[in-house]
């Protein structure tokens, strides 16, 4: 799940392929409320295997290092070259030192006792921070750093055949069409091109000199990025919160694809919920979305999709930690195939217990099915509960309303308490028996408004292991009545996060969807939701908005549906999650709704979800 390693301040995330392990070697953000400002006064490299569960291998302390003790312990990097590794660092804004070691873990050394690059190096009184490395096909390294604030410029030079020296004098990055200038480049290669990152902004160049023109921007999140590729499938590593302090960042992922034309993609989805995992209640799980592959290559559709095309008997696709399987479930699989064939299903590995044979008929668009004895599955997606008081709000469908069954699966190591809260109204408390660490349901009864409902669950007594809350389902099912997440949307401008005032995503355990988009400061900043259901019928409905406003005063919001009906609320001051409403018509199927901010606004506004709500009102017969 997003960010990879929760409220531990791990950012600024460079992460590399190094003996079959994923490392990260990451800043730290030291946790202070109330701070206007960084304080960062450690490194760390942590290492995973499956993306999903990091281990701190090694914190690295600048008093170690040339640098000695400082709280300006800013973005590394790190490379390999004939069985040693080197780790580059940034001291504040004005130099570069590097570390050597003979594992990628450390311990690193001091390498030479004074900077790699620094305001003496030419150009000098050029700032020269946020390294990264490159090694080039032919095998050599380059060193990029610096920033293209107030008219400087990237800097790149060839690494010396000790890697801690240059081979030749730092030279400026030509770079046009550049939408942000700022700090944090990485340069990476795919297809022959090279890409030069800096947050979400990619140049791309036939060079690795440049000159680089600017491409677009992946959406990804906000702050330092890097591009990495394991087991065949491409990641981009960005920076974002996971709390709402500006200063206290984290890591994400996401899956990385590129286009025919040298853009690059990246998903919603997966930035919101992480990456190696899945959910099979989701309405699908894209192929592109595969951890391990063999015979497989991905190509771009063309509907501007991607698909993962298989040659070859044997050919295989790798879907780790799904959960919410459950027995009788039935896989169905959208493909296009020149001669029948068919798709084994097998657990855990290609040579795993086969769990069912989906055949392919030769044709184009097919989608074909089989049915799975699965069983019940560990938890997955789900949230840790530990704390006296910890929980989450959840967003439930109850249709009509009134007397619903309900039913929550978790896993626990031992039994607990949860206490249930409806719409603000304190309920009773659930008594969960212990699992044997597999997700397990658990059925009770609410009382609930008809439409959506706000439902928050939370801990009462500490404990020592977690409780996993991993879904929570009503009776009824879903109807057209159901929360749409703000941070499964996309948003409006896109900027360099929270610094610029401009929307990013953020978690929040009291948002509907588990992430909000927030920092919307700025008049016309927007939220596009474009899979609003209105049903066979459509027809006229209340759209609610979840929402904080931190700000002493109002703020007021146009909530717009398919670019023609609006209508302005106001969302009231709080720190608390509020709800405000706007009666509005959706068409049949799918609805785009827009919600604006009309003003600006000192500390900005949090978006958690919409929740489309019936309207008992009479219609007014206008559309």
């Amino acid at each position: 799940m997003n960010p990879i390693i929760r409220h531990k301040g791990v950012c600024d995330p460079h992460i590399h392929i190094f003996e079959g392990k994923a490392y990260l070697y990451a800043t730290h953000d030291n946790y202070r409320p109330q701070s206007n400002s960084f304080q960062m006064t450690q490194w760390g490299i942590w290492s995973s295997t499956d993306l999903i569960q990091w281990t701190c291998e090694r914190i690295l302390l600048p008093e170690d290092f040339y640098c000695g003790k400082m709280d300006q312990c800013w973005a590394v990097d790190a490379a390999e070259k004939d069985g040693r590794y080197y780790w580059y660092y940034s001291v504040g804004a004005d130099c570069v030192g590097v570390g050597v070691a003979d594992s990628p873990a450390g311990p690193f050394r001091e390498a030479l006792g004074h900077a790699l690059v620094g305001p003496d190096t030419p150009p000098v009184n050029v700032h020269k921070w946020d390294p990264c490395v490159f090694r080039d096909d032919d095998g050599t390294f380059y060193l990029i750093c610096g920033s293209c604030i107030q008219g400087y410029e990237y800097q790149i030079a060839r690494l010396g055949l000790d890697m801690c020296s240059l081979a030749e004098p730092l030279r400026a990055i030509p770079y046009s069409g550049n939408p942000s200038f700022e700090d944090k480049a990485t340069v990476h290669k795919a297809n022959g091109r090279y890409y030069l990152s800096h947050a979400s902004f990619y140049g791309v160049s036939d060079s690795v000199y440049g000159p680089y023109t600017y491409c677009g921007s992946t959406r990804a999140n906000i702050d330092h990025n890097s591009f990495f590729t394991y087991h065949g499938q491409t990641y981009q590593a960005s920076g974002g919160m996971d709390t709402p302090i500006q200063y206290f960042r984290a890591s994400f992922l996401t899956y990385c694809h590129y286009r025919r034309n040298g853009e690059i993609a990246v998903d919603v989805r997966p930035t919101v919920y992480g990456v190696g995992q899945y959910d099979a209640g989701w309405p699908r799980i894209e192929a592109e979305w595969f951890f391990d592959c063999r015979g497989a290559a991905k190509e771009e559709r063309g509907d501007g999709g991607f698909q993962m095309a298989l040659s070859g008997e044997g050919s295989w696709l790798c879907f780790p930690h799904v959960c919410h399987m459950t027995a009788g479930m039935t896989l169905r699989v959208g493909y296009s195939a020149e001669e029948s064939a068919a798709l084994e299903i097998r657990e855990s590995a290609p040579d795993g217990a086969l769990l069912g044979v989906v055949p392919l008929a030769a044709g184009g668009d097919a989608t074909a099915c089989a049915a799975l004895p699965c069983q019940g599955a560990a938890a997955g997606l789900g949230v840790a509960l530990k704390r006296q008081g910890d929980g989450i709000a959840l967003p439930m469908d109850a249709g009509a309303g009134g007397t619903v069954r309900c039913e929550l699966r978790y896993a626990a190591e031992e039994a607990a308490r949860l206490r249930v809260r409806c719409g603000g109204r304190e309920g009773a408390a659930l008594a969960l028996p212990a699992t044997d660490g597999r997700v397990r349901p658990f059925a009770f009864a609410l009382e609930l408004e008809p439409g959506v409902n706000e439902i928050a669950l939370s801990l009462e007594a500490e404990r020592a292991a977690g409780l996993v809350l991993d879904t929570l389902y009503t009776g009824p099912g879903q109807s057209i009545y159901r929360s749409y997440p703000a941070a499964l949307g996309d948003f409006d401008p896109f900027g360099n996060g929270i610094w610029d005032g401009l929307p990013q995503r953020e978690w929040n355990p009291e948002a509907l969807g588990g992430c909000y988009v927030s920092v919307l400061k700025k008049a016309g900043c927007r939220v596009f939701l474009r899979e609003i259901d209105g049903g066979q019928a459509g027809g006229r409905v209340r759209l609610e908005l979840h929402y904080r406003n931190p700000n002493p005063a109002a703020v007021r919001c146009r909530v717009t549906a398919n670019g023609t009906r609006s209508q302005t609320v106001e969302l009231l001051p709080g720190d608390a999650m509020q709800k405000a409403g706007a009666v509005m018509w959706l068409r049949p199927g799918p609805n785009e709704v827009a919600l604006t901010v009309e003003q600006d606004s000192e500390r900005g506004v949090c978006l958690s979800a919409v929740s489309v709500v019936p309207d008992d009102r009479e219609a007014d017969g206008g559309r």
